[in-house]
C-alpha cells in the first residue's frame, strides 16, 4: 500500500530510531554511573573475582609441614643428586635481581638464595626451560649472590657461618650457577655466560678461602685435644660435584674469553681448589687450557704459599708482630707532577749487610736488618717460587716492605724501577692481614694483552680485548705474586683500597728482592755518600 507524500506515517522509521538512539544512551550513561561497561560486564564484578583469585586457599597446618619437608630427588645431569628444596616463591611485588641488590647480611642473601630455580625443578614453567633469556638470568642472579656473599664476608661486614657449605639455600645458589644452559637451549652469548661464571667463581674463592682460613685457627686450637678430624663433610657430593662443573666449564671456555678474564677465573680455580682441598679432602679438576692460555703471561699468582700462623707458631696477630719488628716510616714523596705528598702507607727497606739503600718514589730509603719472621717468610715462599736444581738457596737478600694502616690506603698503578739492573727480575710479593684487590695491566703505549696471549693474532684480535681493562684478582694472606722476565718493563700493577664500607684492618705486604752486584757494589749509595757528595766535601 503506498501512502500519499507528506503523510505522517513516513516519520515513524525516523522516531524509531531516534527513540533507540535515546534509550541507548541512557543506559550507556548509567552503567558508566553504576561502574560497569558498555558490554555489561561490571567492572566491581571483575574486580572482585580478581580479589577471589589471589585469596591463597587455606591448607592445613599438618599439609603444610608435609609440603616443606618434600624435596626433589630427580637426576640433575651432573652427576648427583638433588637434595636441595624446592624454590621458595618470592612476594610478587619485587624481582629477585632487586632483593639481592636490597641484601646486605648472610642470612638475607641465602633467604634470596632460596627463591632461585633450577633445571632440575619439577613442574617448572615450559618458558624457563627452554627461552634463552631466563637461564640468562639464572646465572646472572645466581653468580651476582655469590660475588656479594664472598666479598661481604672477606671486608669482615659479617661473619661466616661454619657450617655455610652445608646450607640448603647455599648449595641451592651453588648449583644455579653451576647448571649451564640446557641441551635445548641455543645461545650465542658466550662473553656473558663467561663473565657470570666467573663471578661466580671469584665469590667461590672468597667463601672457601674464609672457611678454610677458620678451619686452620680451630684446627690450631683443637690441637691440644688430640682431635683430628679436620675435613667438614660435604651433603651428598653436592658441594663438589657443582664445583667440578664450574671449573670444567670455565676451562672449556678459556679460549673463547678475552685474557685478562682468563687470569682472574684461573686465580679463583687455584685459589677454590686449594681450599677444598683443605676442608673436604678432596680434588677438583685442574685447567689445562687456561694454564695454556696464560702461559707466556710475565707474571703468575700462587694461592697459600704461606702459613703466617705456622711460621709465628703463636697466638700472636701476624700483622703486629710483622709492625713490632720492622721500622715503618710515613714519608714525604715527589709526585710526578712535582708535587709533596705524604705517603698514607708505611714504607721500609730492610737488606743484608752488604746492600745499599733502595731508590722508590723519588727517595732514597736507607736499608735495615732483616727481621727473623721476614727472613721465615722468605724461606717459605723460596720453596714455591725456585727451582732448587737451578738457583742457588738463600735467594732473596732484600725487601721493600709496606703498611696499608687502614682500608682506604693503597697504591695506584705503577711499576717497579730498577729491575734488571739494580735488582734481579724475579720478584715476589705476599701479604699479611686483610684480603685486597691485586690487578695488572699492559703499560699503555708500550704493551698490550694481545702480545701476550698464546692465541694467534686473528683469534687474539677476536677477542676484542680492551688493553685499559685490568686483570684483577683477591689477594689473601699468604698468596704470592710472582713478577718475573719484562713484568716491570710491561705491566703496572696496583693495590686497591679495601672493599665495602666496612674498611676492616691492616695489611703487610712484602716486596721480596734480590741485588744485582755493580762494580762491587750492590743497591744505591746512602744520600751524602756518592761521587758527587764526596768531591763537594775534597773541594771544602
Amino acid at each position: 500500500m503506498m501512502y500519499p507524500k507528506g503523510h505522517w506515517f513516513s516519520f515513524v522509521p525516523f522516531l524509531l530510531l531516534l527513540h533507540l538512539r535515546e534509550w541507548w544512551l541512557a543506559n550507556a550513561l548509567s552503567a558508566i554511573n553504576n561502574g560497569e561497561t558498555t558490554t555489561g560486564t561490571s567492572r566491581r564484578h571483575t574486580s572482585d573475582l580478581n580479589q577471589r583469585k589471589k585469596k591463597t586457599p587455606v591448607v592445613p597446618q599438618k599439609r603444610q609441614k608435609q609440603h616443606q619437608q618434600q624435596s626433589s630427588t630427580k637426576e640433575n645431569g651432573i652427576g648427583q643428586r638433588d637434595i636441595i628444596a624446592k624454590p621458595v616463591m618470592a612476594p610478587p611485588s619485587t624481582s629477585i635481581g632487586e632483593r639481592l641488590q636490597q641484601a646486605s647480611t648472610v642470612d638475607e642473601l641465602l633467604q634470596v638464595a632460596s627463591e632461585l630455580w633450577l633445571p632440575t625443578d619439577e613442574s617448572l614453567p615450559p618458558h624457563l626451560i627452554h627461552q634463552q633469556i631466563h637461564h640468562e638470568k639464572r646465572l646472572r642472579w645466581s653468580s651476582q649472590l655469590l660475588l656479594k656473599l664472598g666479598e661481604s664476608i672477606v671486608v669482615g661486614c659479617d661473619t661466616v657461618p661454619p657450617l655455610l657449605l652445608e646450607d640448603p639455600r647455599f648449595q641451592r645458589a651453588l648449583l644455579a650457577a653451576a647448571f649451564p644452559f640446557g641441551d635445548d637451549v641455543s645461545t650465542d652469548r658466550i662473553e656473558k655466560e663467561g663473565r657470570y661464571l666467573k663471578d661466580a667463581l671469584a665469590g667461590m674463592h672468597c667463601i672457601t678461602f674464609m672457611l678454610s682460613m677458620n678451619n686452620n685457627i680451630n684446627n690450631n686450637n683443637n690441637n691440644n685435644n688430640n682431635n683430628n678430624n679436620n675435613t667438614v663433610p660435604s651433603s651428598d657430593n653436592n658441594l663438589q660435584c657443582a664445583l667440578e662443573q664450574m671449573l670444567r666449564r670455565a676451562d672449556h671456555m678459556a679460549n673463547r674469553l678475552p685474557l685478562p678474564h682468563v687470569v682472574e677465573m684461573r686465580w679463583a680455580c687455584n685459589g677454590i681448589r686449594q681450599a677444598i682441598d683443605t676442608l673436604h679432602s678432596c680434588t677438583l679438576p685442574l685447567q689445562p687450557f687456561m694454564n695454556a692460555r696464560v702461559d707466556q703471561l710475565p707474571f703468575d699468582i700462587l694461592p697459600g704459599c704461606l702459613n703466617w700462623k705456622q711460621i709465628i707458631n703463636d697466638d700472636h696477630d701476624p700483622v703486629q708482630r710483622l709492625l713490632e719488628e720492622i721500622p715503618f716510616q710515613f714519608d714525604t714523596i715527589i709526585t710526578r707532577g712535582g708535587a709533596s705528598v705524604k705517603e698514607r702507607r708505611g714504607t721500609a727497606w730492610i737488606a743484608e749487610p752488604d746492600i745499599g739503600a733502595l731508590a722508590y718514589s723519588g727517595k732514597l730509603m736507607p736499608p735495615h736488618p732483616i727481621s727473623p719472621l721476614v727472613r721465615q717468610a722468605m724461606d717459605r715462599v723460596e720453596e714455591y717460587v725456585l727451582d732448587d736444581s737451578m738457583v742457588v738457596r738463600p735467594f732473596f737478600d732484600c725487601a721493600l716492605c709496606n703498611h696499608y694502616p687502614d682500608g682506604d690506603s693503597a697504591c695506584k698503578f705503577h711499576t717497579d724501577p730498577e729491575h734488571g739492573t739494580h735488582w734481579e727480575r724475579l720478584t715476589c710479593v705476599v701479604a699479611a692481614g686483610v684480603p685486597r684487590k691485586f690487578a695488572f695491566r699492559p703499560i699503555p703505549q708500550k704493551s698490550c694483552w694481545a702480545e701476550w696471549d698464546c692465541l694467534n693474532d686473528e683469534a687474539a684480535k677476536a677477542q676484542d680485548m680492551d688493553d685499559t681493562v685490568p686483570a684483577v684478582v683477591t689477594l689473601f694472606p699468604g698468596d704470592v705474586v710472582k713478577m718475573f722476565g719484562t713484568c716491570n718493563d710491561d705491566f703496572h700493577h696496583a693495590v686497591y683500597p679495601c672493599m665495602g664500607s666496612n674498611k676492616g684492618g691492616g695489611r703487610v705486604s712484602l716486596v721480596l728482592k734480590r741485588a744485582i752486584a755493580r762494580n762491587g757494589k750492590k743497591g744505591h749509595g746512602a744520600a751524602g755518600q756518592g761521587r758527587r757528595s764526596r768531591r763537594r766535601h775534597r773541594d771544602e
